[in-house]
Protein backbone atom coordinates (compact mmCIF):
# COMPACT_ATOMS: atom_id res chain seq x y z
CA UNK A 1 0.00 0.00 0.00
CA UNK A 2 1.36 3.35 -0.97
CA UNK A 3 2.06 5.69 2.04
CA UNK A 4 -0.07 8.94 1.23
CA UNK A 5 2.23 11.21 2.90
CA UNK A 6 5.05 11.03 0.29
CA UNK A 7 2.21 12.52 -2.32
CA UNK A 8 3.31 15.80 -0.08
CA UNK A 9 5.69 18.04 -1.15
CA UNK A 10 9.38 17.51 0.24
CA UNK A 11 9.90 21.18 0.35
CA UNK A 12 8.30 23.59 2.78
CA UNK A 13 8.39 26.31 0.06
CA UNK A 14 5.67 24.36 -2.34
CA UNK A 15 3.21 25.69 0.44
CA UNK A 16 1.35 29.09 -0.63
CA UNK A 17 1.79 30.33 3.05
CA UNK A 18 3.27 28.82 5.95
CA UNK A 19 2.80 29.82 9.37
CA UNK A 20 5.51 29.79 12.01
CA UNK A 21 5.07 26.61 14.21
CA UNK A 22 5.39 29.14 16.91
CA UNK A 23 2.43 31.51 16.61
CA UNK A 24 -0.01 28.28 15.77
CA UNK A 25 1.13 26.87 19.38
CA UNK A 26 0.44 30.68 21.04
CA UNK A 27 -2.76 30.70 18.73
CA UNK A 28 -3.99 26.96 20.41
CA UNK A 29 -3.07 27.91 23.67
CA UNK A 30 -4.98 31.46 23.59
CA UNK A 31 -8.17 29.83 22.48
CA UNK A 32 -8.27 26.85 24.76
CA UNK A 33 -9.72 28.72 27.52
CA UNK A 34 -12.44 29.64 25.56
CA UNK A 35 -13.03 26.22 24.32
CA UNK A 36 -12.81 24.61 28.44
CA UNK A 37 -15.40 27.55 29.18
CA UNK A 38 -17.39 26.75 26.57
CA UNK A 39 -17.35 23.11 27.13
CA UNK A 40 -17.79 23.47 30.99
CA UNK A 41 -20.83 25.50 30.58
CA UNK A 42 -22.43 23.06 28.06
CA UNK A 43 -21.78 20.53 30.96
CA UNK A 44 -23.38 22.39 33.20
CA UNK A 45 -26.53 23.43 30.94
CA UNK A 46 -27.15 19.49 30.14
CA UNK A 47 -26.56 18.63 33.69
CA UNK A 48 -29.06 21.26 35.23
CA UNK A 49 -31.77 20.10 32.69
CA UNK A 50 -30.91 16.58 33.50
CA UNK A 51 -31.60 17.33 37.48
CA UNK A 52 -34.49 19.37 36.68
CA UNK A 53 -36.34 17.01 34.19
CA UNK A 54 -35.96 14.40 36.94
CA UNK A 55 -37.18 16.52 39.52
CA UNK A 56 -39.91 17.37 37.69
CA UNK A 57 -40.98 13.86 36.42
CA UNK A 58 -40.19 11.38 39.32
CA UNK A 59 -42.71 9.11 40.55
CA UNK A 60 -42.32 8.31 44.15
CA UNK A 61 -39.26 11.58 44.18
CA UNK A 62 -37.09 9.95 47.02
CA UNK A 63 -33.88 9.67 45.17
CA UNK A 64 -32.82 13.09 45.99
CA UNK A 65 -34.22 14.40 42.74
CA UNK A 66 -35.40 17.79 44.54
CA UNK A 67 -31.98 18.38 46.72
CA UNK A 68 -29.74 17.77 42.96
CA UNK A 69 -31.87 20.99 41.62
CA UNK A 70 -31.64 22.57 44.77
CA UNK A 71 -27.63 21.66 45.01
CA UNK A 72 -27.63 23.54 40.89
CA UNK A 73 -29.03 26.29 42.19
CA UNK A 74 -29.78 28.82 40.06
CA UNK A 75 -28.16 27.07 37.20
CA UNK A 76 -31.73 25.50 36.96
CA UNK A 77 -33.63 28.65 37.50
CA UNK A 78 -33.97 29.04 33.31
CA UNK A 79 -35.42 25.19 32.95
CA UNK A 80 -37.32 25.53 35.78
CA UNK A 81 -39.03 29.27 34.86
CA UNK A 82 -40.10 27.27 31.21
CA UNK A 83 -41.55 24.74 32.90
CA UNK A 84 -43.53 26.87 35.09
CA UNK A 85 -45.09 29.56 32.69
CA UNK A 86 -45.08 27.41 30.32
CA UNK A 87 -45.77 23.89 31.49
CA UNK A 88 -44.41 20.34 30.33
CA UNK A 89 -41.92 20.06 27.21
CA UNK A 90 -44.80 19.93 24.00
CA UNK A 91 -42.65 16.70 22.68
CA UNK A 92 -42.97 15.06 25.69
CA UNK A 93 -46.69 15.25 26.42
CA UNK A 94 -47.46 14.53 22.79
CA UNK A 95 -45.18 11.17 23.47
CA UNK A 96 -47.01 10.33 26.97
CA UNK A 97 -50.47 11.54 24.88
CA UNK A 98 -49.98 8.78 22.35
CA UNK A 99 -48.91 6.18 24.98
CA UNK A 100 -51.83 7.10 27.24
CA UNK A 101 -54.47 6.96 24.12
CA UNK A 102 -53.04 3.27 23.41
CA UNK A 103 -53.44 2.17 26.68
CA UNK A 104 -56.83 3.77 27.01
CA UNK A 105 -58.06 2.06 24.09
CA UNK A 106 -56.68 -1.59 25.74
CA UNK A 107 -58.34 -0.84 28.78
CA UNK A 108 -61.43 0.12 27.00
CA UNK A 109 -61.01 -3.46 24.21
CA UNK A 110 -61.73 -5.05 27.82
CA UNK A 111 -65.33 -3.53 28.71
CA UNK A 112 -67.40 -4.55 26.47
CA UNK A 113 -69.36 -1.70 24.64
CA UNK A 114 -73.10 -0.75 25.87
CA UNK A 115 -75.61 -2.21 23.39
CA UNK A 116 -76.89 1.30 21.99
CA UNK A 117 -73.14 2.42 21.92
CA UNK A 118 -71.60 2.97 18.45
CA UNK A 119 -67.90 1.71 18.12
CA UNK A 120 -65.55 4.46 17.26
CA UNK A 121 -63.67 4.65 14.07
CA UNK A 122 -60.65 3.08 13.43
CA UNK A 123 -58.04 5.48 14.99
CA UNK A 124 -60.09 7.56 16.89
CA UNK A 125 -60.65 7.62 21.12
CA UNK A 126 -63.98 6.91 22.38
CA UNK A 127 -65.54 9.90 24.78
CA UNK A 128 -63.94 7.74 27.59
CA UNK A 129 -60.89 7.07 26.46
CA UNK A 130 -60.11 10.73 25.29
CA UNK A 131 -61.42 11.86 29.19
CA UNK A 132 -58.45 9.24 30.33
CA UNK A 133 -56.17 11.13 28.51
CA UNK A 134 -57.23 13.97 29.01
CA UNK A 135 -57.01 14.27 32.32
CA UNK A 136 -54.23 12.20 33.16
CA UNK A 137 -52.44 15.03 30.67
CA UNK A 138 -54.06 17.94 33.07
CA UNK A 139 -52.51 15.95 36.29
CA UNK A 140 -49.46 15.67 34.96
CA UNK A 141 -48.82 18.60 33.62
CA UNK A 142 -50.43 20.55 37.33
CA UNK A 143 -47.42 18.08 38.78
CA UNK A 144 -44.89 19.81 36.56
CA UNK A 145 -45.95 23.25 37.52
CA UNK A 146 -45.99 22.33 41.25
CA UNK A 147 -42.74 20.95 41.02
CA UNK A 148 -40.95 23.26 39.63
CA UNK A 149 -42.85 26.42 41.35
CA UNK A 150 -41.55 24.36 44.65
CA UNK A 151 -38.05 24.39 43.76
CA UNK A 152 -38.28 28.20 42.44
CA UNK A 153 -39.39 29.19 46.22
CA UNK A 154 -36.55 26.70 47.67
CA UNK A 155 -33.84 28.67 45.43
CA UNK A 156 -35.42 32.21 46.11
CA UNK A 157 -34.42 35.25 45.42
CA UNK A 158 -36.10 38.14 43.29
CA UNK A 159 -35.71 36.30 40.30
CA UNK A 160 -37.71 33.70 41.59
CA UNK A 161 -40.49 35.98 43.20
CA UNK A 162 -40.64 38.17 39.69
CA UNK A 163 -41.81 34.23 38.12
CA UNK A 164 -43.65 33.29 40.48
CA UNK A 165 -45.83 36.17 40.58
CA UNK A 166 -45.57 36.33 37.33
CA UNK A 167 -47.13 32.44 37.13
CA UNK A 168 -49.51 34.08 39.46
CA UNK A 169 -51.03 35.80 37.20
CA UNK A 170 -51.64 33.12 34.12
CA UNK A 171 -54.44 30.86 33.61
CA UNK A 172 -53.08 27.78 36.19
CA UNK A 173 -55.65 25.06 37.26
CA UNK A 174 -57.32 26.05 40.81
CA UNK A 175 -54.59 23.43 42.94
CA UNK A 176 -51.46 25.04 40.66
CA UNK A 177 -52.49 28.25 41.39
CA UNK A 178 -53.17 27.89 44.66
CA UNK A 179 -49.61 26.06 44.92
CA UNK A 180 -48.11 29.13 43.49
CA UNK A 181 -49.17 31.36 45.57
CA UNK A 182 -47.96 29.50 48.48
CA UNK A 183 -44.79 29.07 47.22
CA UNK A 184 -44.41 32.96 46.43
CA UNK A 185 -45.57 33.64 50.04
CA UNK A 186 -42.87 31.18 51.85
CA UNK A 187 -40.19 32.53 49.21
CA UNK A 188 -37.50 33.71 51.28
CA UNK A 189 -35.61 37.26 49.79
CA UNK A 190 -32.48 38.44 51.26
Amino acid sequence: MPNPLRSLPDRPSAFPYRRPRSSLCALALALFPLFLGLAACSSTSRTSRVAVDRWLTCEECNSGELAAVLALGPQTFSSLRERLLTGPDSAKLHRLEDGLAQRAHRLQDSVPLPPNHPPPAHGQLTVEEQRYVDTFLANYTAVVEKRAALALAKIGGPEAKLVLQQAGTLNLRSDVHAFVVFAHDSLWVP
